[in-house]
């Protein structure tokens, strides 16, 4: 309920696809928020490349999942967090995020990994650590970038870039963390929305 606003825009621009993934579906709030959202627009489910979605006004998509795997993309723990350093094609091989960009405080990032990366970071005392320096300079694109960084952005979408090295590989499968058990099937979450 708190990005709305944002909600509202996607709206107007029309001809975009609103993706939620939600990772706690058990909470009450994220039941709230998705309640919120389809109160905002009639919406109709349609089937388009593989995938159930909801249109709605002005041809906008709602893609709703549910993630059941999750990846600890760093080796260590918090406080001693390091960077993988891997092929970042085989990172991206087994990346759960390969088309899942954020936008956060303004921008665009890849994905949540490569947009939060500063703030956890920062949050456990290790912006300085030489290892991380190379990946801080991703900065994602804002509406200051230039015609060209835009152009970069979208041709690196959906494919690996330098950013992907930081994150496991194939050898460090260990990282990826299978939470079956704590997301709702799609059986699940329509008997207790509704199919709109």
């Amino acid at each position: 309920s708190k990005r709305l606003s944002t909600i509202d825009t996607l709206m107007d621009i029309g001809n975009c696809v609103i993706k939620i993934s939600v990772h706690q579906p058990q909470q009450f709030y994220t039941q709230e928020a998705i309640k919120i959202l389809f109160g905002r627009a009639k919406w109709e489910p349609i089937h388009e490349h593989g995938i159930h979605r909801w249109i709605g006004p002005n041809d906008v998509r709602l893609q709703i999942s549910f993630p059941t795997t999750f990846v600890k993309s760093y080796q260590g723990e918090f406080s001693d967090m390091m960077p993988h350093d891997n092929d970042p094609n085989k990172s991206f091989e087994i990346c759960v995020q390969k088309e899942c960009p954020l936008l956060y405080q303004g921008r665009i990032y890849k994905c949540s990994t490569s947009a939060l990366l500063g703030k956890v970071l920062n949050d456990w005392g290790r912006t300085q650590v030489k290892e991380w320096q190379p990946y801080l300079k991703y900065k994602g694109i804002g509406p200051d970038c230039t015609d060209q960084e835009l152009f970069d952005f979208l041709k690196g979408f959906g494919q690996a870039e330098s950013i992907c090295q930081m994150c496991p590989a194939e050898k460090d499968r260990s990282s990826r963390i299978n939470h079956t058990a704590t997301v709702l099937t799609k059986k699940d979450w329509i008997e207790i929305h509704g199919k709109n």
